[in-house]
């Protein structure tokens, strides 16, 4: 399957073969290489699944872009992985929101990326 994107008044084309098998926002089309396995491309439109996949990762790509110059430690530790669920922490004299990402590292979470997940688990620790 060789994909390719075709930029329109609409929207980013993507074609198979020539052939136009889904559209998505022009927004969304720096990042669809990475989530493109998880599409289905029997409709030609988003369904909410991928749109809401397309979020994540198109937010969890302008946050690396951020990190990249701000704390390159942080950086080249989270470069190559996807985040995968969040959690919320509650300890006695705070709370925090975190983020998981595939390698089972845990982080601070940035708020936009922590809304798109659906209602994350509650962890409590007396530490």
């Amino acid at each position: 399957m060789a994909l390719s994107m075709l930029k329109s008044t609409r929207g980013t084309r993507v074609l198979d073969d020539k052939k136009h098998v889904k559209t998505i926002p022009t927004k969304y089309a720096p990042v669809f290489e990475k989530v493109n396995s998880k599409m289905t491309f029997d409709k030609k439109r988003l369904n909410p699944d991928e749109r809401k996949n397309l979020e994540i990762a198109f937010h969890w790509h302008k946050f690396l872009i951020k990190i990249s110059t701000s704390n390159r430690i942080l950086f080249r530790l989270i470069k190559d992985q996807k985040p995968v669920a969040t959690r919320l922490v509650i300890t006695p004299s705070t709370e925090r929101k975190e983020l998981i990402l595939d390698n089972e590292l845990k982080m601070v979470a940035p708020e936009k990326l922590f809304n798109l997940f659906p209602e994350p688990k509650s962890i409590f620790q007396n530490f």
